[in-house]
């Protein structure tokens, strides 16, 4: 078998004398519902997050509870772009507005420290 031949038959010879086959992408078969799913995780994941931090926020007291807060809104909204096909453009748009503006002042805050 000449080389020609291999390479249609799928395979490659490295420098080294080793046969390599080529490897095809597999279809993934997602269940209905699976990327809504995944989208409410991750928004839901991320807004825990920021949630969590909430109470260092108002306190005053822990710069690292700011530093997390900007770490779940970055998140969150990169999951809103993520899975921006699901939201109505005018709703999306409005909340990334907000969520910029809150990082936008937890950005003057952790400046503080």
């Amino acid at each position: 078998m000449g080389p020609r031949e291999s390479i249609r038959r799928g395979r490659t010879i490295g420098g080294h004398g080793i046969i390599h086959k080529r490897c095809r992408d597999n279809t993934v078969n997602y269940a209905p519902g699976a990327a809504e799913a995944a989208s409410l995780a991750a928004l839901r994941e991320s807004l825990a997050h920021v949630a969590g931090n909430q109470g260092a926020i108002l306190e005053g007291r822990d710069v690292e509870g700011v530093h997390q807060m900007r770490v779940g809104l970055r998140r969150f909204r990169a999951a809103l772009g993520l899975f921006r096909h699901q939201f109505r453009p005018s709703a999306r748009d409005g909340l990334l507005g907000e969520l910029r503006w809150l990082a936008g002042a937890l950005a003057h805050a952790r400046a503080w420290d």
